[in-house]
C-alpha cells in the first residue's frame, strides 16, 4: 500500500502505522517532547482497533509508558496488537523516533457497533496523519 494519508485505505487486516508530529497546544508554544510522545500514545486505539469495517471501540483506557523523551518532533507509532473477547479489546503499540523505540502505548476499549466509523463510506479527514 504504501504511505497515504486516507484511513479508509487501511482498512484490511494489515498492522498500522503513521507519523506524526502531533498538534499545537499553544499558539507560539512548542511542544515538550512529553506532551508530543504522550499526545502520539493517544493513537494507540486507531492503530489497533482500526480493521476491515473501520473502529468499532470506544476507548476505556490509555497507558503510556517512556523508557526516554522522543528525540525529535516526528513520532512513529505501530499497532503491535489486539485482542478482544466478549467485546472489550485491549492493544498495543510501540513509539519511535529518528533513534529507535522509546515507549509503548496500551488501551482497553469496549465494543460500540452502533458508533462503528467506517472510513471507506464517511468523509472524514484527518489532517497530518500519514497512514502506511
Amino acid at each position: 500500500m504504501g504511505w497515504t494519508r486516507s484511513p479508509a485505505a487501511h482498512q484490511n487486516y494489515s498492522r498500522k502505522r503513521f507519523y506524526n508530529d502531533g498538534i499545537k497546544v499553544l499558539v507560539g508554544e512548542k511542544n515538550s517532547p512529553f506532551v508530543r510522545a504522550v499526545m502520539i500514545a493517544e493513537a494507540t486505539s486507531l492503530v489497533t482497533n482500526l480493521g476491515t469495517h473501520g473502529i468499532g471501540y470506544i476507548n476505556g483506557d490509555l497507558t503510556a509508558a517512556f523508557s526516554r523523551l522522543p528525540v525529535d518532533d516526528w513520532i512513529c507509532i505501530q499497532g503491535d496488537s489486539h485482542w478482544a473477547s466478549d467485546g472489550i479489546s485491549v492493544g498495543t503499540a510501540t513509539l519511535f523516533d529518528q533513534q529507535g523505540a522509546f515507549g509503548s502505548g496500551l488501551v482497553t476499549a469496549v465494543a460500540n457497533p452502533a458508533a462503528q466509523i467506517d472510513f471507506s463510506s464517511e468523509s472524514i479527514s484527518l489532517k497530518g496523519l500519514n497512514y502506511e
